[in-house]
């Protein structure tokens, strides 16, 4: 569901010009979603890869949508 609503507000924010902002999202997403599985995949195994992959979604859909509600308009 995270991904899927990132997704469109990550084309929204590259609707209105602001496509280095969606790169920049997505790369920090990379990045905390390989150092969670790090972190969490040799503490918990298989479930672990679950638990990042769905806190990175979560928190790079919040700074999508707080992009989005922050960029003016022109």
């Amino acid at each position: 569901v995270f991904m899927s609503i990132y997704t469109i507000s990550s084309s929204a924010l590259q609707g209105l010009g602001y496509a280095k902002i969606s790169l920049y999202i997505i790369l920090f997403g990379i990045v905390l979603n390989l150092l969670l599985n790090y972190i969490l995949v040799g503490k918990i195994g298989v479930v672990g890869g679950a638990i990042s992959t769905l806190i990175t979604s979560f928190i790079i859909l919040a700074i999508t949508i707080k992009a989005i509600l922050s960029v003016k308009l022109r």
